[in-house]
């Protein structure tokens, strides 16, 4: 294998990547606006053209980026979800902890069960990482409460 065929593969630019169109049910509601990017996996919800690494590796990578003020709703996997801020700074929530606070570099790992959102409570747009198990993409449980937030909007 040569190099370029090799990049090809295995090498995801950050420059070349597109936000996802789809996305959770959350992104509905204003407080939840925000953009997505699959870096490793999640074949199933790229946008056409995209040039990203559609790998089933067993795990995913994908960023967020937002406005402060904004983030994702509380949800759970049923295996881990490993956060690590990129920039800005993070409040994360969890259920029946409390909330914790993440800089860039720092990692949050959630375990599977645990409830939790996290919103940028920095001065500008910020961008996290997450990684979760899965061979397409990581299942996940929306909180009842956010749930009943979202079917009132279709009533």
């Amino acid at each position: 294998m040569h190099t370029q065929e090799f990049a090809s593969q295995f090498i995801q630019r950050f420059k070349d990547l597109q936000a996802l169109k789809v996305g959770p049910p959350d992104r509905r509601l204003p407080r939840f606006e925000r953009d997505r990017f699959s870096v490793v996996g999640r074949p199933d919800e790229r946008p056409e053209g995209d040039p990203g690494l559609a790998l089933n590796t067993g795990f995913n990578i994908g960023y967020i980026r937002c406005a402060p003020g904004k983030g994702h709703c509380s949800h759970s996997h049923s295996d881990f979800e490993v956060f690590i801020p990129m920039s800005g700074r993070w409040k994360i929530t969890l259920e029946g902890v409390g909330d914790v606070f993440a800089e860039a570099w720092d990692v949050v790992a959630v375990p599977g069960g645990l409830f939790h959102s996290a919103v940028n409570v920095g001065d500008g747009d910020a961008y996290m990482m997450s990684v979760n198990a899965g061979q397409m993409t990581a299942g996940y449980r929306i909180a009842p409460e956010i749930e009943a937030e979202l079917a009132s909007l279709t009533e």
